[in-house]
């Protein structure tokens, strides 16, 4: 029993942590681990291969509320999305959320409403640009609170514009502008 308290000493000393099997480094200086092993700590969490998982994000908090240095590692799965805070300096999972993705219905009857094209020039309109200065991102027929509506986005070199357009009305419902962070892209 002496031995082995030693030995775990002895492996904290030199900043080797277990965790659920996998090694994670951590020197005794305090350096972090690296976002992949965040990434792989989630996944393995999850139960979730990395070939199965989608829209993975990972985000450093130096100074998260509840944890203080977090890796906040979000990706979509097998109908869910993840959501996981990944202790920064030893790869332990902090806080774990799972939730169902909604499936949405397909439109059946596209007669009464307006065309994908004609919700893009409303926007257009709106926006006081012209096709020929923008690039369009998307233009899908969504439901929101009930009502059909196209949610359009499009981009010109400097701003991004997202659009909720009402399928049946041609009404304007939401919009936003927003200038674009080149810095953010990374």
């Amino acid at each position: 029993m002496k031995n082995s308290k030693k030995l775990i000493a002895t492996l904290a000393l030199f900043g080797l942590v277990f965790t659920s099997g996998a090694t994670t480094s951590v020197s005794a200086a305090g350096r972090l681990i690296s976002r992949e092993s965040a990434k792989n700590a989630a996944l393995t969490a999850a139960g979730v291969s990395l070939n199965q998982a989608t829209a993975i994000e990972i985000e450093y908090d130096a100074d998260d509320d509840d944890f203080g240095q977090v890796y906040e590692v979000k990706f979509k799965a097998n109908g869910y999305k993840y959501s996981y805070d990944i202790d920064a300096n030893n790869g332990s999972v902090l806080k774990s959320k799972r939730k169902l993705l909604k499936i949405k219905k397909p439109v059946k009857n596209y007669a009464q409403y307006i065309t994908a094209q004609s919700a893009k020039q409303i926007a257009l309109n709106h926006a006081g640009l012209n096709a020929g200065r923008v690039t369009f991102t998307k233009a899908k027929l969504t439901t929101d609170d009930g009502i059909k509506v196209y949610d359009i986005e499009f981009r010109t070199a400097t701003t991004e514009y997202e659009y909720e357009i009402n399928a049946k009305t041609g009404k304007v419902v939401e919009f936003s502008v927003e200038p674009i962070d080149y810095d953010d892209e990374d």
